[in-house]
């Protein structure tokens, strides 16, 4: 869904009601998500499934990180953070 709306979004602008889902057709609604479709949209006409699932692999781990350093500042010890990354 995510490349196709992106691909809507790239094609006509963004939209103002949902014409992806039956049960909503036509509904006024506001996608909070264009954004992030159109660069998935682009990375996928740029390098096909591949590139979106490599740039979706560095988002995840990148954020991860971002979140792990930041608990290790915030006191957090390295078994707390170890056991929170097994849950998740």
């Amino acid at each position: 869904m995510m490349l196709v709306s992106g691909r809507e979004v790239a094609q006509h602008g963004l939209p103002h009601h949902d014409t992806l889902f039956l049960w909503t057709n036509g509904r006024r609604w506001v996608d909070q998500q264009w954004l992030a479709q159109l660069a998935y949209y682009g990375l996928h006409v740029a390098g096909g499934v591949r590139l979106v699932l490599i740039a979706n692999t560095f988002f995840v781990v990148g954020a991860a990180a971002i979140a792990f350093t930041f608990a290790r500042l915030r006191g957090a010890s390295p078994r707390a953070i170890f056991l929170i990354a097994v849950l998740l």
